[in-house]
């Protein structure tokens, strides 16, 4: 195992809740998924869960770029691996509706770390996005739907055993059903 990592997801708490992870773990790694790539210049590598933009890379900059391997259902709208050079690294894990920021947690555990800190991954997206950064779901109506689906495949994914241990969060529901980071 690897150690820790700080999973820098797309909610306006992001910012603080990285300030407050790296005060208990400095030296870690930020891995920014979607928004918080642009959010986070300092993230130290990047994730994207919605391949089908084409901004990533852009934002990204230099850093790696890594992604989720498409199921068939996003195959349809993404088109194969080799549509996406961008991707610098394709990692398999399994497609939960949780949200980008919990599967960019469980490629974080297929990489080897052993304690996932998510910071900005509340699953409240009625609050927006860091930075007003709203590509996707652009109404309040729009995003106040998405929040019930990710919590609900999250609870459907532990029910049906999918291995979450060691991912701890700073923050909102996902702090509720995996507690803090321990002191």
């Amino acid at each position: 195992m690897i150690g820790s990592i700080i999973v820098a997801g797309s909610a306006p708490s992001v910012r603080e809740d990285v300030r407050d992870a790296k005060q208990l773990r400095p030296n870690v790694p930020i891995l920014a998924v979607n928004y918080a790539i642009r959010a986070l210049p300092e993230a130290d590598f990047c994730y994207v869960g919605h391949i089908e933009f084409d901004f990533w890379r852009e934002l990204a900059g230099d850093r790696p770029l890594y992604a989720r391997s498409p199921g068939p259902k996003q195959r349809e709208v993404t088109g194969p691996k080799s549509d996406h050079p961008e991707i610098d690294l394709w990692i398999d894990t399994p497609g939960i509706g949780g949200g980008s920021g919990i599967s960019a947690a469980l490629a974080a555990k297929a990489l080897g770390y052993s304690e996932i800190i998510l910071c900005g991954c509340g699953m409240d997206w009625r609050e927006g996005y860091v930075d007003d950064f709203t590509v996707v779901f652009s109404s309040t109506l729009q995003r106040s739907r998405v929040t019930p689906g990710q919590r609900a495949g999250l609870r459907a994914a532990i029910e049906r055993g999918v291995d979450f241990s060691g991912i701890v969060s700073m923050s909102g529901y996902t702090r509720e059903v995996f507690g803090g980071p321990k002191e």
